[in-house]
């Protein structure tokens, strides 16, 4: 057990994380047309994990023309809530968290916010830290949800809170700028264990 917590140690120290907000400053022939149809397509029974930037860099320019990177998730006609696990990206020289804003496509064809209903702080092994978010679909008919950044927050620091990884106790407090991409889990549900 000791020499895989010091392999951990040692591998997240080569880590760097992707500076999602510079890839957003270079990318370009973002349209200004969102283009809905996913191929990500999320259960009751497995979280789906994808990236937000990256790989993909999907991207649109809103009517503010602000550049977002997104990804879409087709969502069960019957679930009543989406939850969202959304990851802090962990390097040793850049480090920020992505703090997701979904958007539903209204009936007149514009963009609305979904906001959420409640959080949660979490923390996993070493130094994997996420916020869960839950949103309510219940009167929600749009069942195509964007995922993306809210571009007015991209690189302000929050206070971001976590749990230390040791006794899953101690609360600690870090400024740490969002980001406009990074890794999320999404995951469908009839009810929430604590509603």
């Amino acid at each position: 057990m000791r020499n895989l917590v010091i392999l951990s140690i040692f591998l997240l120290a080569g880590c760097k994380a992707i500076d999602y907000n510079r890839e957003l400053t270079q990318v370009t022939n973002c349209p200004s047309q969102l283009t809905l149809g996913s191929e990500n397509r999320i259960s009751f029974d497995k979280k789906l994990s994808l990236e937000i930037g990256g790989k993909n860099k999907r991207c649109f320019v809103n009517s503010k023309n602000q550049k977002h990177f997104y990804n879409i998730i087709s969502v069960p006609g019957n679930a009543n809530y989406l939850v969202v696990n959304a990851y802090q990206n962990v390097g040793m020289n850049n480090s920020s968290f992505f703090k997701p804003q979904l958007l539903i496509n209204s009936d007149n064809g514009s963009l609305t916010e979904l906001a959420p209903i409640g959080e949660l702080k979490s923390s996993k092994f070493i130094a994997v830290r996420y916020y869960t978010y839950y949103y309510d679909l219940r009167d929600v008919r749009s069942r195509e949800v964007i995922i993306t950044a809210d571009p007015n927050s991209i690189g302000k620091n929050i206070a971001f809170e976590y749990l230390n990884s040791h006794d899953y106790v101690t609360v600690h407090t870090a400024n740490i700028p969002l980001s406009a991409g990074g890794v999320v889990e999404v995951q469908a549900a009839l009810k929430l264990k604590d509603k």
